[in-house]
């Protein structure tokens, strides 16, 4: 039963339940994704004219806290964690005029044309009961389940592509940095794989600005003496190279990796 899915209409909202007491964080993403665009809309906002994309939606702390019930402090600690680089769901876009997210992977929810456009087949009731309909049902399951095995399917990035949709965005990640650090992850964001490495410059982005606006924060990859590899994040560059120093760290110029040397008498 956990295979497949359910259409859940906008239409939703009136029903006497659905507002009936205070969101969980569930019914909270799920009631972003009730209210992201499905469409390209143009809206004014102050006399500012705003354009969202299909995948993004409004998202005013004060107006989804009096809707869930929730205090602002925490819809603002929710979408945070949505951003997080253990989540990745959504991005935030904050300007003068107002806040908005950005769903990632809103086709892997929305797409395929079976939810939100309006199409000619007749799959959103019964097909009149009959073998034929449910034939087809069938295999535009085993088609859907093919296409969501080829998205989830993770390909590690080369160093050349990372630095070409760096500078495409045109931020200042450091692409043999980015490739590093989650080499010695094994490509996994907390305890899951990678799916999406693009998201994930995305996030650095959101977290450079916000702990440095004009650098991205410091993060090296390291041998110890012993040969073991792992990654480190450091406050500050200054505090980077105090550590590197301390613990007798080089720079190998060929792989971009810091190597601890054995001090002369220990063994």
């Amino acid at each position: 039963m956990e295979q497949g899915y359910i259409k859940l209409f906008r239409s939703s909202f009136r029903n006497d339940l659905y507002f009936a007491e205070k969101f969980t964080r569930y019914q909270a993403w799920t009631d972003l994704l009730l209210l992201t665009n499905y469409k390209t809309r143009t809206f004014m906002k102050r006399g500012v004219s705003i354009t969202l994309e299909r995948g993004q939606v409004l998202a005013g702390e004060k107006f989804l806290a009096d809707r869930w019930t929730w205090s602002r402090g925490k819809v603002r600690r929710f979408f945070d964690y949505l951003e997080s680089e253990t989540v990745q769901q959504i991005i935030q876009h904050k300007n003068n005029v107002c806040t908005y997210l950005t769903i990632l992977n809103y086709e892997a929810y929305q797409g395929d044309g079976t939810t939100d456009d309006t199409t000619n087949d007749t799959t959103d009731g019964t097909t009149n009961g009959t073998t034929d309909g449910t034939h087809q049902r069938r295999e535009e399951g085993k088609e859907e389940k093919k296409k969501r095995k080829t998205r989830s399917k993770f390909i590690i990035p080369t160093e050349a592509e990372v630095r070409e949709y760096c500078t495409e965005r045109g931020n200042t990640i450091d692409p043999q940095q980015f490739i590093s650090f989650y080499t010695a992850k094994n490509w996994m964001i907390g305890k899951n794989k990678m799916v999406d490495w693009k998201a994930a410059i995305i996030t650095w982005e959101g977290r450079n600005k916000k702990d440095n606006p004009t650098n991205p924060l410091p993060v090296v990859y390291l041998q110890n003496s012993k040969g073991k590899k792992a990654s480190k994040e450091f406050k500050t560059e200054a505090d980077m190279k105090k550590y590197l120093k301390k613990n007798n760290y080089h720079k190998d110029g060929k792989s971009g990796m810091w190597i601890q040397q054995q001090e002369e008498g220990k063994q």
